[in-house]
């Protein structure tokens, strides 16, 4: 079996900070939602629901989750008043789930708190190399997508 190339050894070096970096954006998500009817879980859903309703399907690939795990979170923040069931005109039988004026207003309510979080951190990093890192992440999203099919 050959050994990992250099490139090998970079990108597994990187699993672990990368895997404690989710932990501590998970850490974070819990402060700035504390309080609120949203959870971290259903902030990620909610947050791809902002410009456009979208199907659960669509949820779970975009967020790499399982299906009836976005499911759940889809029917609490309806049941919530936060999310409501759309027509799907391209799938009758796939509704979109989209944000009520409740849910704006919920995520509206978190805005200050996500704002001052992110000016704290950010501040330690700067603009470029923040900017930087953004493309490398997608980056390399998308080389493992890519690997993975």
């Amino acid at each position: 079996m050959p050994g990992r190339t250099p490139e090998g050894e970079a990108l597994t070096g990187l699993v672990m900070p990368v895997f404690e970096l989710a932990a501590a954006l998970d850490k974070a998500a819990g402060s700035i939602t504390e309080g609120s009817e949203i959870t971290p879980a259903m902030w990620q859903v909610l947050g791809l629901l902002i410009d456009d309703p979208l199907s659960v399907a669509e949820i779970a690939r975009r967020l790499g989750h399982a299906r009836q795990s976005v499911q759940r979170l889809a029917n609490v923040a309806v049941e919530t008043g936060i999310a409501e069931w759309r027509e799907n005109p391209e799938h009758k039988r796939s509704q979109l789930l989209a944000l009520t004026k409740h849910g704006y207003a919920e995520l509206a309510a978190l805005r200050p708190r996500q704002h001052k979080w992110a000016n704290a951190v950010a501040a330690k990093l700067g603009e470029q190399d923040l900017l930087h890192l953004s493309q490398s992440v997608k980056e390399l999203t998308e080389a493992i997508r890519d690997e993975a099919n």
